[in-house]
């Protein structure tokens, strides 16, 4: 278990304690963040979506938030392999993972800031589906069940 202290921009959302944290943009809801039980945020929306993993408390659940502001997220309590490895001490460890890419391994005075990109991208939408009708055929959103099986 690790502990993540959340800002948005000067003010602490949050401390999150458990498994970790995903991150990710309306683009990204479908993934990793759907299935860890986050909400799928509409892509018109300019946001993010906070979403813990395995949190040891029911009080925090997945946040919406405008990425008008940083998302600032620090955890003075980690150690390293090394300190581990001399200080022989259970302390957590966490590794910075994007877009499934292991990035880093975090010691406790790294800070992660996600801001908005100044670069933006267009999507490819088929002119017969729209976006909720192409969600529904994927995940079989909404759908009913099938009892017949």
């Amino acid at each position: 278990m690790i502990e993540v202290d959340i800002n948005i921009g000067e003010e602490q959302l949050g401390i999150c304690r458990g498994d970790g944290l995903v991150v990710s943009t309306p683009t990204g809801s479908t993934a990793h963040n759907l299935a860890a039980g986050g909400p799928i945020l509409d892509a018109n929306i300019i946001g993010a979506i906070i979403t813990p993993l395995v949190p040891h408390s029911l009080s925090f659940r997945p946040v919406v938030v405008t990425l008008d502001t940083p998302i600032i997220v620090t955890n003075p309590n980690l150690m390293t392999t090394e300190d581990l490895t001399v200080n022989n001490k259970n302390h957590a460890r966490a590794t910075l993972l994007v877009d499934g890419v292991c990035m880093d391994e975090l010691s406790s005075d790294d800070i992660i800031t996600i801001t908005k990109s100044m670069i933006s991208f267009k999507l490819v939408r088929h002119p017969e589906l729209g976006r909720w009708r192409l969600l529904n055929s994927k995940l079989r959103w909404g759908a009913s069940p099938n009892y017949n099986t």
